[in-house]
């Protein structure tokens, strides 16, 4: 219990200074991102802006955060195919995606998986990976040789896990296996996820064993129902270089 109050308290703390952290970066991508969460306007506008930011500023610290909403609405909508679009799309351009404190505090990220990951991982003590031991040039023997510990980031795993989910979910168990195998790469070495991932690929393994093997040529009516599921999906797994766009609206694909 107390860990887990320790845990919302850090949270706390990390959200009341988002909104000052956001607001001294005075780059065209972050007054962007901050018009899309302070201000009224239509959701199709809302998707348009966080692509725009993705699309125009490839570079920004931001753009990995606009796709990473975009893909996290996308999820709470139950729109899996958008979700794959975005989020295969953020992971190929950025892998070691990172949010900033001003999303961590958005009613999205609270609502979002992250959030409940982020206490168990601090409940569990994984919430800093140590680093290798570096040497310092010092004459004391104690503090010649130190070990540095980093911030565990769990965004890249906790997306890749939704993303086998919602391969899994569209019975596309190849995709969900690949993305499962990702997501336990980017798990801490021990504990509940990286069990839990190996878990799941076990049981997708399973279901590919125990499925007929396809005759040569893929059927047609697979293809057809792809094409229906997600057409997004397959242009996400397949190009690396195209950026979100086009003429999606916010409540459909």
């Amino acid at each position: 219990m107390r860990r887990l109050a320790t845990a919302l308290v850090v949270l706390a703390l990390a959200a009341a200074g988002a909104y000052g952290e956001a607001a001294r970066d005075g780059s065209e991508p972050a007054a962007t991102f901050r018009r899309v969460w302070t201000e009224e306007m239509p959701a199709a506008e809302r998707v348009r802006l966080l692509e725009s930011i993705a699309k125009d500023h490839p570079e920004s610290e931001w753009a990995d955060d606009a796709l990473w909403a975009l893909g996290e609405a996308a999820r709470q909508e139950g729109l899996p195919g958008r979700m794959i679009h975005y989020w295969q799309y953020m992971l190929t351009v950025y892998p070691q995606v990172e949010l900033e404190d001003f999303t961590r505090s958005l009613p999205l990220y609270r609502r979002s998986p992250l959030v409940h990951v982020e206490m168990l991982l601090l409940s569990e003590g994984l919430s800093f990976v140590p680093e290798e031991p570096h040497f310092v040039d010092t004459d004391d023997p104690e503090t010649r040789f130190l070990r540095n510990a980093r911030r565990f980031n769990p965004v890249p795993m906790v997306v890749w896990g939704e993303l086998a989910e919602a391969y899994r979910r569209l019975d596309r168990l190849p995709l969900a296996l690949k993305a499962y195998r990702r997501a336990l790469d980017a798990a801490p070495r021990a504990g509940r996820f990286a069990d839990s991932y190996r878990g799941a690929m076990r049981k997708v393994e399973a279901e590919l064993e125990a499925r007929p093997a396809a005759p040569p040529g893929r059927p047609a009516a697979a293809v057809a129902a792809d094409a229906r599921i997600a057409p997004e999906a397959e242009q996400a797994e397949h190009s690396e270089t195209d950026a979100p766009g086009g003429s999606r609206s916010a409540d459909g694909d």
